[in-house]
């Protein structure tokens, strides 16, 4: 995951870690870990990140999985 754009587009959204974490249904550390490097995020948690990132930007899903996924 590429930390930088999980905590980039995070903060675009205006959500807190624990509040991306709560919409999209994962523990509140996860985000935290992921941003951090300390944790690599599965893919069904990576699908739910970005699911609520796409939501409270109005961008396409893929778009946001892409940024997530391409390299730093």
């Amino acid at each position: 995951m590429n930390r930088k754009a999980l905590m980039n587009l995070r903060e675009k959204a205006g959500l807190t870690q624990s509040a991306l974490a709560a919409k999209a249904g994962i523990a509140g550390a996860a985000v935290s870990y992921a941003e951090a490097g300390k944790r690599t995020v599965n893919s069904v948690s990576l699908r739910r990140i970005a699911d609520a990132l796409a939501e409270e930007l109005g961008e396409d899903v893929g778009a946001v999985l892409k940024a997530l996924t391409d390299p730093e």
